[in-house]
């Protein structure tokens, strides 16, 4: 799903407090959250500018993953599968007052509730969840419940450099420009269950811009490392943000991957209940795409607003 608007519309929801961030440090603690904001220079650069917004969207009802099956009920009834259908088609309005479920387009049947960590939900355009943490996406009819209750995407891996999403676009703009990835969420760094009374251990995950190169290869533009809360300082929820410059008409995209995870304490990587685990509890993920409108009375230039 994308939309084009004005850039300085998002920088004023930013600007003014509506969205806490972690500073562009390399390394924030997460117990120190700061405001973000743009340097002045910045903001009448991206102030003048029109963006593509491209959103992860994952509880789209028109635009499901690749091989999942869906099932719906109404809010009204305690969620079971005795009382779930199956959804109607895609191309059919979502049905209101009630919630529906995506099963993984990889399934993994280690654990009949939280899956494993190689389970993934895949779109045809690359959109892409990965984790541990439930074997279904759970997702509202109205999309302005996303983020509150259930509606939300936990995902969860025991070892570093597992990639729990991705999110793809296509950069089109004339001249080189700033484009930016982000995503909400809380990030909380778990003890194993068993034995309980165990320390907590710091856990970080990082979120990369990447562009595709001439050989077909993904590759980083710009990384980002972030810490995650400890599992009894709270689930704030935050926006977390990367950019960098990238070359015109370039396919992009924003990987979300773990980083620093403790090493296992048991063999099995799929056993969080005995082992460190890094927990995602995703919202929304987005790629903010400069667009240029071309000025026809100005030849090889772009209309400002």
């Amino acid at each position: 799903m994308s939309i084009h608007r004005p850039l300085m519309a998002l920088a004023t929801f930013i600007v003014f407090g509506l969205c806490p961030e972690i500073a562009f440090a390399e390394r924030v603690n997460r117990d120190q959250p700061m405001w973000f904001s743009y340097a002045s220079e910045d903001a009448a650069t991206f102030g003048s500018q029109y963006t593509e917004e491209v959103f992860l969207d994952m509880c789209s009802w028109t635009s499901r993953p690749n091989n999942a099956s869906c099932t719906v009920q109404s809010l009204d009834t305690p969620w079971s599968n005795e009382s779930a259908i199956s959804c109607g088609p895609p191309t059919g309005a979502a049905p209101s007052n009630s919630w529906f479920k995506y099963t993984a387009s990889q399934v993994c049947v280690v654990d009949p509730y939280t899956g494993c960590r190689t389970q993934r939900w895949e779109w045809p355009d690359g959109r892409m969840l990965s984790g541990s943490g439930n074997h279904v996406l759970t997702c509202p009819s109205d999309s302005a419940n996303m983020g509150t209750g259930l509606f939300s995407k936990v995902l969860v891996s025991t070892v570093p450099h597992h990639v729990f999403m991705r999110l793809p676009g296509f950069f089109s703009h004339i001249r080189p420009q700033y484009v930016r990835g982000q995503v909400v969420l809380s990030a909380i760094a778990n003890p194993p269950y068993s034995p309980s009374g165990l320390p907590s251990k710091p856990m970080s995950f990082i979120l990369a811009l990447q562009h595709l190169t001439a050989n077909g290869q993904w590759q980083d533009l710009a990384t980002r490392e972030f810490w995650a809360q400890s599992s009894t300082g709270g689930y704030e929820k935050a926006l977390y943000e990367v950019g960098a410059w990238v070359s015109p008409n370039t396919s992009v995209r924003v990987e979300l991957r773990a980083n620093v995870v403790p090493p296992l304490r048991v063999a099995n990587e799929n056993n969080f209940y005995e082992n460190y685990s890094l927990m995602i509890d995703l919202v929304d993920a987005r790629l903010v795409l400069p667009v240029c409108i071309p000025d026809m009375s100005n030849p090889g230039q772009c209309l400002l607003f």
